[in-house]
């Protein structure tokens, strides 16, 4: 029996495709399938893949025209035969006991959900992600809907879906799959409703996924990708439409509402950063823009007292440029955190 099928969408990642490949293919855990969905590469990815799948069975290998991340994992998750599935980037790689680790908990406790830490290289600097919640417990479905959902709603840390296990029994029983035409909130969407349906989940104390942000890559692309048009989609967005969510209106909208300034404070951090493909005038336009922007505003105005809670003294600076749209001064303050990061 399989015991796990993990889903790798593939497009042209051609650069760091190999180390992920081997990742997976010396996991511990052995009865594995790895699913490549090859969403329509232009360089040698495919030819990679099938040079490795020559050599091991518990490769499958499908290829199609460019349909995007999540119509890939959703061809991959039809596909997958395992008890548990679970998702890796094909920029990313793991610890070879990575998937064993996530599995044997799984099984032993017959668990919907399990999920790991994650190390993320960004800009050649290591950083090391956990969850905010009591490791290696497991929580039932009355803690999922009175205090992860409700997490999940102002913060996007437990978003991805690549630092987790699902049985395939809840995905399948309750219809779980990828929204598909949506730029940068899939994975929350997806995580959210398979948090929501769990009865059980876990966090354990173990760092297994290495999370890599390439340059150029989509979630970076500052060009392409408009990212507070998304935090604003996601400010308006209605999770009583995606699940039967009873959370009191007023207490969504206070989430929403801190993830929304949480977001703008990592965003003039994004924009303000040296882009040899867009101005400073440019950015510095559209940094004056987002914190002027009136749900921002009215925002911090109504939510201040809970968004300074637990801030350190930098981003409650942040946080005041933003109130009083002193776009100057985050211009100075992100230059100075650089120049203090270097040290």
């Amino acid at each position: 029996m399989i015991a796990v099928s993990i889903v790798i969408p593939v497009y042209n990642s051609e650069k760091y495709l190999k180390e992920c490949i081997e990742s997976l293919l010396t996991q511990t855990l052995t009865n594995c399938e790895f699913i490549f969905v090859n969403d329509g590469s232009q360089d040698n990815s495919q030819a990679l893949l099938e040079s490795y799948q020559k050599n091991d069975t518990r490769i499958v290998l499908f290829q199609q025209e460019n349909q995007g991340v999540s119509a890939a994992r959703n061809k991959g998750l039809s596909l997958a035969k395992g008890q548990y599935v679970g998702f890796v980037d094909a920029d990313d790689y793991l610890e070879v006991a990575h998937f064993q680790t996530l599995f044997e908990k799984a099984s032993q406790e017959n668990l919907d959900i399990v999920c790991s830490n994650f190390i993320k290289e960004q800009d050649g600097v290591v950083i090391t992600s956990k969850a905010p919640f009591q490791e290696n417990t497991i929580f039932d479905s009355s803690f999922i809907k009175n205090e992860i959902l409700p997490f999940m709603i102002k913060d996007s840390a437990l978003n991805t879906c690549c630092t987790k296990i699902y049985n395939r029994k809840l995905l399948v029983e309750n219809n779980i799959t990828f929204p598909v035409g949506i730029a940068l909130r899939e994975d929350a969407i997806f995580t959210f409703k398979c948090i929501f349906y769990a009865n059980t989940l876990c966090f354990l104390n173990y760092f297994g996924y290495h999370y890599r942000e390439v340059a150029g890559s989509a979630t970076r692309n500052t060009v392409a990708k408009d990212y507070f048009k998304s935090a604003l989609e996601t400010y308006h967005y209605d999770y009583s439409q995606l699940v039967p969510i009873t959370l009191q209106r007023e207490l969504v909208e206070k989430l929403k509402t801190i993830q929304l300034i949480n977001n703008v404070i990592s965003y003039t951090s994004i924009y303000l950063k040296p882009n040899k493909t867009v101005s400073f005038f440019a950015r510095y336009r559209y940094v004056n823009s987002m914190i002027s922007n009136s749900i921002v505003q009215k925002g911090i105005e109504k939510y201040e007292k809970e968004m300074v809670t637990g801030k350190t003294r930098y981003q409650k600076f942040l946080i005041h440029c933003i109130k009083n749209k002193r776009t100057a001064l985050l211009v100075v303050a992100n230059q100075y955190s650089q120049i203090r990061n270097k040290k």
